[in-house]
């Protein structure tokens, strides 16, 4: 019996690990929040209650963003749809191309905040290259947050 609980908990501990994934993620410190890069494009990725993971990337249309959706609803997916500008998303489309020219600060002050757990699982990523570098900052989160609505408008029609 220990011989089969241990091979089952190596085995969930191996296939979490390879489920990851490599790629690094930048998390907020001192110096990283006066520094601004330039970015490809932004990942959501929401868990639990509604379940989504899509990038954002630009267009040659500045009024025009390009969403590739790997998961929704809890459903693998490879979707691609795109998401147009009008004045009430304005805001949202602004913040997003000011994060992608280095122009919005996306960390948080490490030395503020609550530090308590909040229940909530949706990570924003401002991503360049392979790095995805978290957003901390909850202005901008919350702008950010925009995009998932008018992803599931779009996916809804």
């Amino acid at each position: 019996m220990k011989i089969v609980r241990t091979a089952l908990l190596v085995t969930t501990f191996l296939f979490s690990v390879s489920c990851h994934g490599n790629k690094p993620v930048v998390k907020a410190d001192k110096k990283k929040t006066q520094d601004r890069e330039t970015y490809d494009f932004i990942r959501i990725d929401r868990r639990g209650g509604g379940d989504k993971l899509f990038n954002l990337y630009p267009t040659v249309n500045k009024d025009t963003l390009k969403a590739e959706v790997f998961r929704y609803n809890f459903r693998d997916t490879t979707e691609t749809c795109f998401i147009v500008n009008n004045a009430e998303r304005d805001s949202a489309f602004l913040v997003y191309h000011e994060i992608l020219k280095g122009e919005k600060a996306i960390f948080a002050d490490p030395t503020s905040g609550n530090k308590l757990l909040t229940g909530t699982w949706v990570h924003y990523y401002a991503v360049k290259d392979t790095t995805k570098t978290e957003i901390t900052n909850e202005e901008v989160k919350d702008i950010l947050s925009q995009f998932e609505w008018m992803l599931m408008d779009v996916l809804s029609k």
